[in-house]
């Protein structure tokens, strides 16, 4: 998992925001945020777009691996 937040420059919260928004039946992403830089972190990532296809390979491997790979 490291490998793939490394490679799309991300970090956890933020990958995971991503990817969420990436599904285009999927209109919104409930975060839960206790200050202003995560909500910023948020409001960014709706911006962005999808997570490049490297990153998005890799996990259904890190799936079945229950994110151990």
């Amino acid at each position: 998992l490291r490998s793939s937040i490394d490679e799309a420059q991300e970090n956890l919260p933020r990958l995971a925001i991503r990817f969420g928004l990436m599904n285009p039946a999927v209109s919104t992403v409930l975060v839960g945020m206790s200050n202003l830089q995560q909500i910023e972190t948020a409001v960014v990532c709706s911006g962005q777009g999808p997570l490049p296809p490297s990153v998005m390979d890799r996990l259904p491997g890190l799936w079945t691996s229950d994110f151990k790979g």
